[in-house]
């Protein structure tokens, strides 16, 4: 094997070193569901009434509200505490409502501190948090960061009061179909991918050079 053949096998093998390491140790992982078609981790909890129903042909938890405090989901109090998995840092949520605006907050307490919709990073419908943003009538799929809530450790942080959704004035039904506890995207390491780039760099040099060379010796 003449030299330009072995650093054109150099560069290849690094091009596939580098893109292995891009998903090195982001096997996927399955999500911890709190709420699918019945109560997995946690309770019921609502100021009002919640329960499980049918909607649309999916299982739901049907949350109504009463009075002038309408919060309604999950309780993880006492014996339903629950340990955030090592990893997971999203909690997912799929709610609907019949009426838009009707989303007025969402509480998620932990033993190291509270989210907050003001401060904290979460997104709907994969664009970022906007609570005047959820409309009526239709799925909606809310994802909250975790890790930005301030003393977040995956692994430690606990589940130990509400996950609830907060309406405002409404007292027409909110419902869930899921509730989990997820991995969020791994995004890969700077060295990685710089590496990826210089072994592909590095092949095509080697290529260039090989075919201005065979150009040259047939003039």
């Amino acid at each position: 094997m003449n030299t330009n053949r072995k650093l054109i096998c150099i560069g290849a093998s690094v091009c596939v070193f580098a893109v292995a390491s891009l998903f090195a140790g982001n096997e996927a992982r399955a999500d911890l569901i709190l709420f699918e078609n019945t109560v997995q981790h946690g309770g019921l909890f609502a100021n009002g009434t919640a329960a499980i129903d049918t909607f649309a042909g999916d299982t739901v938890i049907k949350f109504t509200p009463v009075g002038n405090y309408r919060s309604g989901g999950l309780e993880f109090y006492g014996g339903k505490a629950l340990v955030i998995p090592a990893g997971e840092t999203l909690l997912k949520v799929s709610a609907y409502s019949t009426d838009s605006g009707n989303m007025n907050g969402f509480t998620i307490n932990m033993s190291t501190g509270s989210f907050n919709l003001g401060t904290d990073s979460w997104t709907l419908d994969g664009n970022p948090g906007a609570i005047n943003a959820f409309s009526g009538g239709a799925w909606h799929e809310l994802e909250f960061d975790l890790s930005t809530v301030a003393g977040f450790v995956s692994g430690t942080s606990i589940l130990n009061g509400l996950v609830t959704f907060k309406t405002n004035t409404s007292q027409n039904p909110v419902y869930f179909r899921n509730i989990s506890l997820a991995t969020a995207a791994a995004v890969p390491e700077a060295s990685s991918i710089a590496m990826a780039a210089l072994g592909g760099a590095g092949v095509i040099f080697q290529m260039r050079r090989r075919k201005k060379a065979k150009t040259t010796s047939v003039v």
